[in-house]
Order: structure tokens, then sequence, then C-alpha cells
């Protein structure tokens, strides 16, 4: 981590992901971590701060091959980062704010997500707690007909549950059927403010239900209970999900992707993956 103490108080920091690809070593993204980028002190944040401050940070950054992060939304100003020769370009989210009000949540829903949530409140049940091991079947499932292998390594799902378990700041859900068996599961987890929404997996027979549709609005339920202020699903930028997750009513929020590579063949190799 890059830190900057002033009078021997942290005053800002930038956490960073070692990573390494062959002869490459680089700073990127961990697996399951949608943001990262640095952090001040609230007394700090002004733009003179921040040019002094993300400038400390970044000379106290690792020699390595290349940097890419996705920046917090609320980090707005990377012009520092710009003037270091890093490069941006813009990635989406999807927020709902203020779930202080169930009923109002439910007004905002498109016409089309009303309909399969009341199918799924006529044929369906809430599992507030499943087990890790039958979600991952549910995940696998997902990705098996898209024709995708899952993303992330399952025992970095495991390591999350044992870490996040007795601090009370997650759950497993699922969509049951009529007969008790998980049609639909997803992992959120939240802080003081904010629900996220990690990752789900649903069954194909899932569809006949709406099971996915209606397990995210059981989420959202659970995060206004939970006297959270947001729900932010994560993204996303594939345009199916990306309606899916606007037809909730979630207002689309930019945040930043940050990037440099110092070695010229990393850059064309991450380029040809679709990831400059």
């Amino acid at each position: 981590m890059s830190l900057v103490e002033e009078e021997g108080e942290v005053v800002g920091a930038l956490p960073y992901f070692l990573k390494r690809k062959g002869p490459f070593r680089y700073i990127g993204m961990p697996h399951l971590t949608r943001y990262m980028g640095p952090l001040l002190l609230p007394r700090r944040r002004t733009p003179s701060d921040e040019r002094k401050l993300f400038g400390v940070l970044i000379a106290h950054l690792p020699a390595v091959h290349g940097f890419e992060q996705e920046f917090h939304p609320g980090v707005q100003n990377w012009l520092p980062f710009h003037w270091e020769g890093f490069a941006q370009s813009t990635r989406y989210t999807y927020v709902l704010q203020d779930l202080s009000d169930p009923e109002e949540l439910a007004k905002r829903l498109n016409r089309s997500h009303r309909r399969a949530i009341r199918k799924g409140d006529a044929h369906l049940r809430l599992e507030e707690d499943l087990p890790l091991e039958r979600l991952r079947p549910l995940v696998e499932a997902s990705f098996r007909r898209k024709g995708l292998a899952v993303p992330f390594p399952w025992e970095v799902v495991e390591r999350l549950h044992a870490a996040l378990r007795p601090r009370g700041c997650h759950r497993i859900i699922a969509a049951l059927d009529p007969q008790g068996q998980p049609l639909a599961g997803g992992f959120f987890l939240w802080n003081q403010q904010t629900c996220f929404y990690l990752f789900s997996g649903v069954l194909p027979e899932a569809r006949q239900w709406s099971a996915g549709i209606w397990l995210l609005w059981q989420a959202i339920l659970i995060a206004s209970r939970l006297g959270l202020e947001r729900f932010d699903f994560l993204g996303s930028m594939l345009p199916g999900v990306e309606e899916k997750n606007r037809a909730f009513g979630a207002r689309q929020q930019p945040y930043f992707r940050i990037w440099k590579h110092s070695s010229r063949l990393l850059h064309w190799l991450r380029c040809l993956r679709g990831k400059p």
C-alpha cells in the first residue's frame, strides 16, 4: 500500500494488488473487487490537496510493468494521474439511491419487472441463508450456459465468506422453487451505507418463474430493512444486463478505469485482450 503521512498521521493511501503474468509484474484488480483507487481523509479532499497527495501516492508505487485499477465512483478527479502519464476510460455501474421506502422503490420498477416479481411472489420462496456450497452449482451452471468458465477461483469466494461471516456484513440468498430447490442464488455484501451485488447464479429453468429478477428484488428489500442508503449493482457494461439493472429504477453512475503501461509489449498484449 502506498501511503502519505504528515506529522505521524496517515492522510492518504493507495492500496494496490501485485500480479505476475509471465515476465510481467503489474498492479491489477483482485478477484471479486470492483473498486480500488486512492483514499484521502475527508478534510483533504480538495483539488489542491488531491493534486499534491495523489502525486506523492503515485511516486510511492513500486516499480512495475503496468498499472490497471478501477477507481471508486467517489474519485472523480483523475487529473493528477493524467499529469503523470496515466490514461483513463469511463465505465458505468447502476445504483439505487434512497432505499428507505419499499413502496417508493416498487414505483421505480418498470412494467416488465413488476410483472416478473408478481410471478415470483406467487411461486417462489426466499432462503436468506443459503449454504455456500449450494451456491456454487448455480454459479457454474450460469457461466456454463454462456459457454464460459467461472472467472474467479472458488477458493477466493470461500475465503471471502469466512472473513465476512463474523462481521455480519454479507448474505447468500436464494429463490427456491415450490419443491424447495434453489433456482437462483446471489452473494451480497454491504458497508455502513451501500449493499453491493457481488455475483449470482441462475439455472436455465429459473426463467419460467423470473427467479433472477425476483431474487434481486428480494436483495433490495433486505438492504432496505437493514437501513442501508444505496444498492450498487456493480455494473454492468453488457447491454442485456445494463437494461435489467436500469429497469429496477437504478441510476447510471460513472467510474474511472485508470491505467499505465511502462512495457510496450504488455500494452499490446492487453489491447489484444480488449483491455488497454
